[in-house]
């Protein structure tokens, strides 16, 4: 595609971006203030619809970006809006912390997305089990609860407090601590949950205290090393002035596209382009193509990905500005995590 019609496309997904109405090729002249004439402006615009990148709704009037013109617009976009200080502050504000709950920080991400861009904001979770214990001990809150305490070779942190069926005395957790930090250090999450129907009177497990102790792992890890998907403002979707252009079918098939098993697929479709941004314009469900769009970056170090969804017409810059940044601020995170 030429360099004027490049700058004619994207000044048609700008106006329609920022107004929703069909742009004509004397709103162009106008209020873009491109040097050309408007024979030049109407004759690219019928090529860039007889190519189809445009469309026309009514029978007069202006024109509006198909997919293929979304698509078009978000490759060639290759300068990437700033944040304002006071997003920026807000999202280093946000992360100001050593090493926080799993949950809790992901859950906190997945909310920036949301509140920075105006759209859904997600976090598919860390695979934990394929991560390795750096550090485990159990607290006594009372005689028959204790709190388990996993910090994992990224730097995050996992608790649960947990319910023993005996009473365990603070001198037995005093031997206890040590010796999970002998035994757990450097095993991966996965190999303690495959040892579940490990016969505990073999490999070292006949003393009874570092069998309950294992019981005890067991029963923490049960329910907290599945990958979890973490979505914020899915009512987002709709779009600030767009609610009377929802199809309420199609909105209800992006929340079912938004699920642990769909977000896992993208993931490792985009392993190539770790630490990257990846767009997909236009989500494909299985009978149709859907009128919203997909910003994604796969972090480097977890096999996690963040990103957002939004309607076809998103503010293309200010979300690829918004995702990089906050990924990149919880990539840096998770580098430190695993260094120390």
């Amino acid at each position: 595609m030429k360099n004027r019609k490049e700058l004619i496309l994207k000044e048609i997904v700008d106006g329609y971006i920022e107004t929703g109405d069909p742009i004509s090729s004397k709103m162009i002249l106008e209020e873009y203030d491109l040097d050309y004439s408007s024979a030049t402006v109407r004759n690219d615009m019928h090529e860039l619809e007889d190519e189809g990148y445009l469309k026309k709704p009514y029978t007069s009037g202006g024109r509006v970006p198909t997919v293929e013109g979304y698509r078009y617009f978000v490759s060639w976009l290759l300068e990437l809006s700033e944040l304002s200080g006071e997003e920026q502050r807000a999202i280093v504000e946000a992360y100001d912390f050593e090493q926080q709950n799993t949950e809790r920080l992901l859950r906190n991400t997945a909310t920036l997305l949301a509140n920075i861009t105006g759209y859904a904001g997600f976090v598919l979770g860390p695979d934990l089990e394929e991560r390795r214990v750096k550090y485990f001990t159990l607290t006594q809150l009372d005689r028959t609860h204790l709190m388990a305490i996993l910090v994992t070779d990224i730097g995050l942190v996992e608790n649960r407090v947990i319910e023993s069926d005996r009473e365990i005395t603070r001198g037995e957790l005093e031997q206890l601590n040590p010796m999970l930090s002998q035994r757990l250090e450097g095993i991966k999450l996965k190999k303690l949950k495959e040892m579940q129907n490990v016969d505990l009177n073999e490999e070292g497990w006949y003393d009874k205290l570092t069998r309950d102790s294992f019981l005890l792992i067991r029963n923490f890890l049960r329910e907290r090393s599945e990958r979890r998907l973490y979505l914020e403002g899915p009512l987002n979707i709709i779009g600030d002035g767009l609610k009377e252009k929802q199809d309420p079918e199609k909105l209800k098939k992006v929340f079912d596209y938004l699920n642990e098993e769909n977000l896992e697929e993208i993931t490792e479709s985009c392993r190539e382009n770790e630490n990257q941004i990846t767009a997909i314009v236009g989500l494909k469900d299985d009978s149709e193509l859907l009128p919203y769009s997909m910003i994604i970056k796969r972090l480097a170090n977890c096999s996690s990905t963040l990103g957002i969804t939004g309607p076809i017409n998103m503010d293309y810059s200010k979300s690829f500005s918004t995702v990089q940044y906050i990924g990149s601020r919880l990539d840096s995170l998770l580098t430190a995590g695993k260094k120390n």
